[in-house]
C-alpha cells in the first residue's frame, strides 16, 4: 500500500532548504518594511520540522484521507512561516498596509479568532488566540538569485509580542502534546495566561499612545525614527483627516531632519499643515520633505545624500552607487528651474490673497487655488500636476540624464509662459520672486566672502 505522507515527507526533506530560504527572504523583507516605517516588531522564520510535519499529517489524514502528495501540498500552508510580533498591538492596520502593497496575498488573510469550535471540553471564558495570518508569495524584484522563490507559499503571522509567547506554548501544550492530553486545570492555566495576555495587550495600547504624547510635549530631539513615527501619527490624527496614515521611508526622513537641524516636535510641527494621510499619492515623509526642499537647495543635497545612502544600505552593495542615486548637475538644474517656477506661483497665490500663507507647498494644492482665482488655467494646472508628479519621481527616485533634461524643458517653457503673460498680477508675482532671488543670491554671496578667511600677505625680509 502507498504511503502518501512517507512520499511527502521524502520529497519534503529534500525541498526544505527552499521553503527555508524562502521564509528568511520574506522576514528580511518584512524586517525592513517595518524598520523604515517606523513599526517596532520583532520578525522569525521557519520551515516546518520533518519530523513534527509528519506526525500532525497522520494525524490529519485521519480525517483528510489525502490521495496523492499534491493534495498535501495544497493542505498545508505554511510550510515556509515567517512571524511578525509587534511591540503595540495598534500598529495592526499598518501592517495590514504595507503587506498589501508589497506581497502578493493569497486570499484573504485569515483572522483570529475566527469562530471555530475549541478542540477540547473546557470552556474558556478568554477569547483565545488574538491574531492575522497572512499567505503571500514573494514580488519578483528581478534578482536572479530570488527568482526561484517567487511561487513559494509563505504565511506571515501577525500578533502582539505577548500573544506570540503565549500562543507558542498553548500549541505546543494543546496542540502537539508530547505526554497526553492537558487536565482541565492546566487548560484553566492557559485560559488564565490569556486573559492577562489581553489585558497586556490594552497595556500596550497604552503605552504607545502615552509615548506618543510625551513625544508631542517634549522640546527633545527624536531619539530615534520610532519616535519620529509615533509623533506623525499622532499628529495627523489629531488633523482629523480620515484613513490610516501612509508614513513611508521614517528612518530617512529622520536622518534628514538631523542633518538640518529640525529633528524635534517643535521644529518640525510647521510643516505639518496640510498632511494628507494619502496626500497625492505621497506618503507623509515625501510630504514633509516635499514642503522643506522645495525652495532650498541646500536642503534638497542633503536629502538626496540621505536617500541615496538609505538606498544603498537596503540594496547591500547591489552596484547602486551613491553617485548614480544623486542625480548630478542635471538633477540641480532641474530643482533649481522647479524653485523658481514655485517661487513664482506662490507668490502669485500670495497676491491674491495678501494675507494668505506662504506655507502651500503641494503643487495640486497650489493649482487648483490659483485656477479658483483665473491666474492659471485648468490646462496649466494639469500641466504643473504632471511636472510635479516628475519632481516627486526625482527626488524619491533615480532619475536619469535624459528624463532630468525634458522635464527641466518643461519647467523652464513653463516659467516663460507666465514672465510672457499679460495679466497684471502674473507679471507682478514673476518680479517679486525675481527680487528674492537676487536678494537671496547676494545675501549667500555675502555670506561666502564672510566664512572666506582673508588672504596674508607675506611680509619679505630686507636683507
Amino acid at each position: 500500500m502507498i504511503d502518501i505522507v512517507a512520499d511527502f515527507i521524502r520529497s519534503y526533506r529534500r525541498q526544505y532548504d527552499f521553503y527555508r530560504t524562502a521564509a528568511q527572504l520574506c522576514a528580511q523583507r518584512c524586517e525592513q518594511l517595518l524598520e523604515n516605517n517606523g513599526v517596532r516588531a520583532m520578525v522569525t522564520f521557519r520551515a516546518k520540522r520533518p519530523d513534527r510535519l509528519e506526525d500532525k499529517l497522520r494525524k490529519r489524514n485521519e480525517k483528510k484521507k489525502y490521495t496523492s502528495v499534491d493534495d498535501i501540498y495544497d493542505d498545508i500552508v505554511d510550510l515556509a512561516g515567517v512571524r511578525a510580533a509587534l511591540y503595540f498591538p495598534a500598529d495592526r492596520p499598518v501592517i495590514d498596509r504595507l503587506f498589501r502593497e508589497e506581497f502578493n496575498l493569497i486570499g484573504d488573510p485569515k483572522k483570529f479568532p475566527d469562530g471555530s469550535p475549541p478542540r477540547h471540553p473546557y470552556e474558556k471564558r478568554f477569547s483565545g488566540y488574538w491574531a492575522t495570518h497572512y499567505r503571500v508569495t514573494l514580488r519578483d524584484d528581478g534578482a536572479p538569485a530570488q527568482v526561484r522563490y517567487a511561487d513559494a507559499r509563505i504565511e506571515i503571522q501577525v500578533a502582539s509580542v505577548l500573544m506570540h509567547a503565549w500562543s507558542e506554548v498553548e500549541h505546543d501544550l494543546v496542540y502537539k502534546p508530547l505526554s497526553g492530553d492537558l487536565s482541565e486545570d492546566e487548560l484553566a492555566v492557559l485560559d488564565e495566561l490569556n486573559g492577562l495576555v489581553l489585558a497586556g495587550e490594552i497595556a500596550l495600547e497604552r503605552l504607545q499612545r502615552a509615548m506618543e504624547a510625551r513625544v508631542a510635549r517634549s522640546g527633545a530631539k527624536f531619539s530615534n525614527h520610532y519616535e519620529l513615527a509615533a509623533f506623525l501619527i499622532e499628529a495627523v490624527k489629531k488633523s482629523g483627516a480620515d484613513g490610516e496614515p501612509i508614513l513611508g521611508r521614517v528612518d530617512v526622513l529622520h536622518r534628514f531632519l538631523q542633518r538640518i537641524g529640525m529633528d524635534t516636535p517643535e521644529k518640525v510641527s510647521p510643516k505639518l499643515a496640510g498632511l494628507l494621510p494619502h496626500g497625492e499619492g505621497k506618503t507623509i515623509s515625501e510630504q514633509i520633505v516635499d514642503g522643506i526642499v522645495d525652495s532650498d537647495a541646500e536642503a534638497l543635497r542633503i536629502y538626496r545624500q540621505e536617500y541615496a545612502g538609505a538606498l544603498a544600505r537596503t540594496l547591500q552593495g547591489g552596484g547602486t552607487t551613491t553617485t548614480s542615486v544623486v542625480g548630478g548637475e542635471d538633477f540641480i538644474s532641474f530643482m533649481s528651474c522647479w524653485t523658481d517656477l514655485m517661487n513664482i506661483l506662490q507668490e502669485a497665490a500670495t497676491g491674491a490673497v495678501p494675507r494668505m500663507s506662504k506655507n502651500i507647498s503641494q503643487a495640486q494644492s497650489l493649482a487648483s487655488y490659483l485656477v479658483e482665482k483665473n491666474i492659471l488655467n485648468s490646462i496649466q494646472a494639469i500641466r504643473l500636476m504632471q511636472l510635479d508628479k516628475l519632481r516627486r519621481l526625482f527626488v524619491h527616485g533615480s532619475p536619469n540624464s535624459i528624463d532630468l533634461t525634458a522635464a527641466r524643458q518643461g519647467v523652464e517653457q513653463f516659467i516663460e509662459e507666465l514672465r510672457s503673460c499679460d495679466q497684471a498680477d502674473i507679471r507682478a508675482a514673476v518680479e517679486r520672486a525675481d527680487a528674492q532671488k537676487t536678494k537671496m543670491l547676494l545675501a549667500r554671496s555675502r555670506m561666502k566672502q564672510v566664512a572666506s578667511p582673508p588672504s596674508r600677505s607675506v611680509a619679505t625680509k630686507a636683507t
